[in-house]
């Protein structure tokens, strides 16, 4: 009976007019997509559908590629292969000659455990002075999970990444991920207050005046007609009480000022044009900026701007000569530095040309300089994303490799002091999640705090 309709013939036309169909259904999916994957947000949810079917080969292939590696995660990045092997940290001598003497605040994914740490490292002894096995189960136990903007299942221990953490006076650490609620967590890693009204990224800076300012994600649009996929990124001023106290929209500041063809001046929509990632504050009134003034970093367009909450305006911006960089810092009272992550696209992938690089901008002379490139050439220093740097009171370089899990400490003649591969033992590294510089004295008191929290 089944072979009856099995070999039962069929009309040449009903095969043409199947066959035409199956063809103008591959030529509409090949429409959907390239408009989803161009950002044009036209077709809904049937759009979200397509380009979700198309992306299954890769998927697939990367779920493949971790389960081969041991990375079931997807925590370990695309650099294993460099470094010759080498893993851990390697204290060198010339820290003790040159006189190093801090900690790291550093935080990491953990390969071996599977989550993400935080360890108070004495740059000095070349120790680990204390520990903290993070828990994103509770660091985000009171926080809502209504957000837009985030993929909630990156909040699990086993994908959390913790980005700068933060400590405080009394030994709590100010704690978020890349996408995730702000948190205060005690030295215990429970939440004190979480701030969830959006989710933050990239750095946490303290200002002279005891508040904090991040990067956030506008939760929703607040420009008439934007796209709701649109990344409109925020500036965010709270207190160590976790109140809001400035919560700005960047897009809205640079169209109010006639610099909306920074962000849509092309054809083609981009959900992310303008990527924020990092909120400088400056340290009080100086010749070229005001008590109160930020710095912040915007890589897809590598424009460094000065933005005045005061006035909620942009008083100065630079694009260039750096690339795509990250963290910008200030020197002294005319100079500015950035980390110049040096990364550009030709149609061939990502890739950096040459080296990053920590660039120095002066007010006063309208010059850019790169003091390090030499140490960092011969370090073969290279990240094509994320990446920081601290330049210390005497004169100490710490940089981060994010892409390739490496830091390193240089010392004030170029030597190098300190460095970490974040291999695990199944030979693959993982990623970093932006440590933070501590002087002795800050670090001594955390290494106090945290050693006598009773976490029974």
């Amino acid at each position: 009976m089944l072979e009856k309709y099995i070999f039962k013939k069929i009309e040449a036309w009903i095969t043409a007019v199947i066959v035409l169909g199956m063809l103008v259904a591959m030529l509409l999916f090949g429409v959907i997509v390239r408009s989803e994957a161009h950002g044009h947000q036209r077709f809904g949810i049937i759009g979200d559908f397509a380009y979700g079917i198309a992306s299954l080969p890769s998927a697939a292939s990367r779920e493949l590629s971790m389960l081969s590696e041991g990375d079931l995660a997807g925590m370990s990045t695309d650099h294993s292969d460099r470094f010759d092997g080498q893993t851990g940290w390697t204290f060198h001598e010339a820290r003790l000659v040159s006189g190093l003497d801090g900690y790291l605040l550093f935080s990491r994914h953990d390969g071996d455990a599977g989550h993400h740490v935080f360890e108070l490292v004495d740059l000095k002894a070349g120790t680990v002075a204390h520990r903290i096995d993070l828990d994103s189960d509770l660091i985000f136990r009171d926080a809502q999970r209504t957000t837009k903007r985030a993929n909630i299942d990156d909040w699990r221990p086993d994908r959390f990444q913790a980005v700068h953490p933060l400590p405080l006076e009394n030994g709590d650490i100010l704690v978020k991920g890349h996408r995730t609620p702000m948190v205060r967590m005690n030295a215990c890693g429970a939440p004190v207050w979480t701030l969830d009204d959006f989710v933050f990224h990239h750095t946490t800076e303290a200002a002279p005046d005891g508040t904090f300012w991040s990067s956030s994600w506008v939760e929703e649009p607040r420009i008439e007609g934007l796209s709701d996929a649109f990344q409109d990124p925020g500036l965010v001023q709270f207190s160590a009480d976790g109140q809001i106290l400035h919560d700005e929209s960047l897009t809205e500041v640079m169209l109010r000022q006639d610099l909306g063809y920074l962000i849509f001046g092309d054809e083609r929509f981009y959900n992310d044009p303008l990527h924020l990632n990092d909120v400088q504050p400056v340290p009080g009134d100086g010749p070229y900026w005001k008590a109160g003034d930020v710095f912040v970093s915007l890589r897809h367009i590598s424009t460094i701007m000065q933005y005045r909450p005061s006035e909620k305006r942009i008083v100065w911006f630079k694009s260039g000569p750096w690339s795509a960089q990250h963290d910008v810092d200030i020197v002294n009272d005319t100079t500015i530095a950035l980390f110049d992550n040096n990364m550009y696209n030709i149609g061939n992938g990502v890739y950096v040309d040459g080296h990053s690089d920590v660039t120095f901008y002066n007010f006063e002379t309208d010059e850019v300089s790169s003091p390090y490139a030499d140490w960092l050439v011969d370090a073969d220093f290279r990240t094509e994303a994320a990446g920081l740097f601290t330049l210390t009171s005497d004169g100490h370089l710490y940089v981060d490799e994010a892409e390739s899990g490496r830091t390193l400490i240089f010392t004030p003649e170029g030597e190098l002091a300190v460095e970490h591969v974040n291999r695990a033992e199944n030979g693959l590294i993982y990623h970093l999640g932006w440590s933070r510089y501590l002087d002795r004295e800050t670090g001594d008191r955390l290494a106090r705090q945290l050693q006598s929290a009773d976490c029974e």
